[in-house]
């Protein structure tokens, strides 16, 4: 059953005038339509370099930003312009950096009670409220002692799991995990992605997972989209992107990680050179096509669509016999 389905959605910010590219008219291009959908009880993993647009669409998802242009539908309701009163808090994120996300002048209990606040403060009590706190904090493997200190007191693993429990403490329906990872250890990684999956598993929660590592969103996803420049290059079920990916931006964020498997060591890999576009500004055509080795003439003239070459496997290029000739 479909959750969320974003349409066409576009997110143009406006350049300052203190920029060095001053000027009327002149926009970030910072999502630049995208469409997708997540199922009940699913994930959908979002990859991609730094800048490529992944954490806006989340914001967008989140309600923390409105889509220049586009539509956002949740639960079968309209939810571009703002959540309805009735679907508060069916939507949450944890965010990159959890430690800033939290009130240093408060304890961590106090801000993972706050969403439950917001929402029930008129039919529970305060004790009720901090119960159920606790009761949340403690499932994922935080006691009173814990989450009775100042967020600065924490470890890293241990704010996550506050961020976490903060997270899905109004029984959301969809979480947007932006680089949920990224800011622990590797020793901790593992942890919090199995508590992530436990939570899924328990709670029926669909994620959308914001990553720039390929592999921790392919253990957390089902399907992945690969975004560059503001657009969605790629998008497939986890297994097909791992080992039959066609776009070549995907095989190089692919290729570019080291594979402890002696007989994969002789895989065709794509480097690539320069850097991702200005989007202020960026390229005609295939946004790609600056540093894509199969680039072409109508690669530089007519932007690709994205296009469905197998079942659930979606591709904007226009060179893919070139790629699939390659991958032989």
């Amino acid at each position: 059953m479909e959750l969320l389905r974003t349409q066409d959605i576009r997110k143009y910010f406006p350049v300052s005038r203190y920029s060095l590219f001053r000027g009327r008219g002149l926009f970030v291009r910072a999502v630049d339509g995208v469409s997708f959908t997540i199922e009940k009880g699913r994930s959908l993993g979002l990859i991609g370099e730094s800048g490529s647009g992944k954490t806006t669409t989340g914001y967008i998802v989140a309600g923390l930003e409105r889509p220049t242009s586009g539509r956002v539908i949740f639960a079968g309701r309209d939810i571009t312009n703002g959540v309805p009163r009735e679907l508060r808090g069916k939507i949450q994120i944890v965010f990159q950096d959890p430690r800033s996300s939290f009130n240093p002048r408060i304890k961590v209990l106090d801000s993972i009670a706050e969403p439950l606040k917001l929402l029930k403060g008129g039919e529970l009590s305060r004790k009720e409220i901090y119960d159920l706190a606790l009761s949340v904090a403690e499932s994922t493997g935080l006691d009173y002692n814990v989450v009775n200190k100042y967020p600065h007191e924490l470890s890293g693993g241990q704010i996550q799991r506050a961020a976490i429990a903060r997270a899905i403490i109004t029984n959301p329906e969809l979480v947007v995990l932006d680089e949920p990872t990224s800011a622990l250890d590797v020793s901790l990684r593992s942890q919090i992605i199995n508590l992530l999956l436990q939570v899924q598993q328990e709670r029926g929660i669909s994620y959308l997972v914001i990553s720039h590592d390929i592999f921790t969103v392919g253990y957390m996803s089902d399907t992945i989209a690969v975004m560059y420049a503001g657009k969605i290059a790629e998008e497939a079920p986890v297994h097909t992107i791992l080992n039959e990916a066609r776009h070549p931006y995907t095989l190089a964020l692919i290729t570019s990680i080291p594979i402890p498997n002696p007989r994969l060591r002789g895989r065709r890999r794509i480097i690539l050179s320069g850097e991702p576009p200005n989007l202020i500004k960026p390229p005609e055509g295939c946004r790609f096509h600056p540093r894509c080795p199969f680039a072409t003439d109508v690669c530089r003239r007519d932007e690709p669509r994205l296009v469905e070459v197998e079942r659930g496997h979606k591709v904007a290029c226009h060179n893919l016999d070139k790629v699939i000739k390659m991958l032989e």
